[in-house]
């Protein structure tokens, strides 16, 4: 009836001053939605804007201003993503069951109004939305529910041939199943990434399939999906090593888990995957834990690895307590493997670094150095000895840092890693800034910055452009420099880089402040405050507070 009355004020009232919008799921073949949307294409009179689900950054716009300064870890920000798929209605009510039950409160505490975000280990979808998913899934027959559960167990987005093998169904069989999915939207052939060819329409019916799903049919259908995936990939599984990792563990299979877990945490935090290497590492610990409770290991060199790979995640995010812990454990258990206990020291002086510790950093680079040298270890000892550079300039040695840093330049073979000449150059943009010699500055950090994007080393990229931006501020250039504290923030908030996003919209807010742009100034100030607060970075969260109360 409703539809009907649409259709005749379209008709009855001038077109000209008629103008309806209106929201809906793609309509079923032969529904009434289906007639009607049908009746106005041939009159021409409607137009369809596809609506897909929010992005990343359209969700954090959408939480920051509800919420004002909201505290949430990056990777429960990605849980109620995946949870919801971004569905703007699911996450919502995602929101609200949050509210509701206490997993997001008001923190009076610190003068301010701030919510913070409990640690969401688990976010269990809001009946609401599981009551609508499940209705849609209560009519399926037995076999196509059967073919979606394993769909369902090989996540999000999937190949074909994958759910072929693991279903051991003929082709045309398996065609017709996955033709009716669609239909019913269910599973889309839109939108997929990478080599995958089918993906569940939304996050929550695949999550809905997966919960409903008893104990033994859930492993069942792990075991069938890692045997398919061994046997489609084995002259390769290592690409695949942290689906392996995710199957294994869900069967239990615990030294599997381990061994795949730490294969792909090193591929993840090689390519600066942050996000995918805590996934890992987190599978890859409950692996281990396994393990630990049942008195099977893990082997001593093992968990040296995991404590390493642990504590480079940890560096990069500013959790330089928990880093400290795990890193030294990892250097303890590194006897005999030179080349994991050089990376522990260096990340270790990063750690030291960023707490302000010079005389450990100082320490724990120069052992790096001494002991990459003798490795023959090229491209380490030129990042130690960046390490060692920093930490003299921080001291306000320049003189030093800058001898430094240009002998281990010069004595670098041809073979070292662009994006560690590019952190070098980038040691000498800063010494030069802190000289006053403003235009050396952003020359060596452009040089840094033109290195690191050849090198494709999106960490060097970050140092260049926060260098360059930090020599136009030091200059009084503010208006130049802010289109790369910008540029920094994005590379802060793409590497999942805690802190350093942090210092970022800290450092954005002073741009804004010099330019008068004191509610822009106001708002990064409160969003870095409330990281620095969740870091517990005690002296940058003060200077923070102090920037707000000028901003105010």
């Amino acid at each position: 009836v409703e539809l009907d009355l649409v259709a005749h004020l379209q008709r009855s009232v001038d077109s000209r001053h008629v103008f309806l919008i209106a929201t809906a799921h793609t309509p079923e073949p032969g529904s009434d939605l289906a007639r009607w949307m049908g009746q106005l294409a041939q009159r021409r009179a409607d137009a369809i804007v596809p609506v897909g689900p929010l992005s990343s950054e359209n969700v954090r716009e959408w939480l920051h201003p509800g919420f004002g300064t909201f505290r949430i870890r990056p990777r429960d920000r990605r849980r109620i993503e995946r949870a919801t798929g971004n569905n703007p209605h699911h996450l919502l009510e995602l929101m609200r069951h949050l509210l509701t039950t206490g997993a997001i409160t008001r923190d009076d505490a610190h003068g301010g109004a701030d919510w913070t975000c409990a640690d969401l280990e688990d976010v269990t979808l809001p009946e609401s939305t599981r009551a609508v998913v499940h209705s849609k899934l209560a009519d399926l027959d037995d076999d196509l529910r059967d073919t979606l559960e394993i769909a369902s167990a090989i996540g999000q987005e999937l190949r074909f041939a994958t759910l072929l093998a693991a279903s051991a169904l003929r082709e045309d069989v398996l065609e017709a199943r996955v033709e009716r999915a669609i239909d019913l939207r269910l599973l889309t052939e839109e939108g997929v990434t990478g080599g995958d060819d089918l993906r569940f329409a939304s996050e929550t019916i695949r999550r809905v399939l997966y919960d409903e799903m008893t104990t033994r049919r859930r492993k069942r259908a792990h075991q069938r999906v890692a045997a398919a995936l061994h046997e489609r990939y084995a002259k390769d599984l290592r690409r695949i090593a942290r689906v392996l990792c995710y199957h294994h563990l869900a069967v239990g299979d615990h030294a599997e888990a381990l061994a795949w877990g730490l294969a792909a945490a090193e591929d993840d935090l090689a390519l600066y995957a942050n996000n995918a290497a805590e996934t890992s590492l987190q599978r890859t610990r409950d692996a281990a834990a396994h393990l630990e409770e049942a008195g099977e290991g893990p082997a001593p060199r093992d968990a040296a690895r995991l404590d390493a790979l642990t504590g480079t995640l940890y560096v990069r995010l500013g959790r330089f307590a928990e880093a400290s812990e795990v890193l030294a454990r990892a250097i303890a258990r590194s006897e005999g493997d030179a080349a994991l206990r050089i990376g522990a020291l260096l990340d270790l002086a990063h750690c030291h670094l960023g707490r302000g510790d010079m005389d450990r950093a100082l320490a724990a680079a120069g052992e790096a150095a001494d002991r990459a040298a003798k490795e023959g270890d090229t491209t380490r000892t030129l990042a130690a000895r960046v390490l060692t550079s920093s930490c003299l300039s921080r001291l306000g040695r320049l003189n030093e840092a800058e001898g430094v840093v240009r002998s281990a330049i010069e004595s670098a073979g041809a073979d070292v890693a662009l994006g560690t000449k590019a952190q070098a150059l980038r040691e000498l943009s800063v010494i030069a800034t802190k000289r006053g010699a403003f235009a050396l500055g952003e020359a060596r950090a452009r040089e840094s910055l033109e290195l690191a994007r050849l090198a494709r080393d999106p960490m060097a990229q970050h140092q260049a452009v926060s260098a360059l931006a930090a020599a136009y501020d030091e200059s009084g250039d503010a208006a130049s420099a802010l289109p790369f504290h910008l540029q920094a923030l994005e590379l802060a908030r793409a590497l999942s880089l805690r802190r350093r996003e942090a210092i970022d919209l800290a450092n954005t807010g002073e741009a804004h402040m010099t330019l008068d742009h004191v509610a822009l100034a106001e708002q990064h100030f409160r969003e870095g405050l409330a990281m620095f607060r969740e870091i517990g970075d005690r002296a940058c969260e003060g200077d923070c507070r102090v920037n707000i109360g000028r901003a105010l």
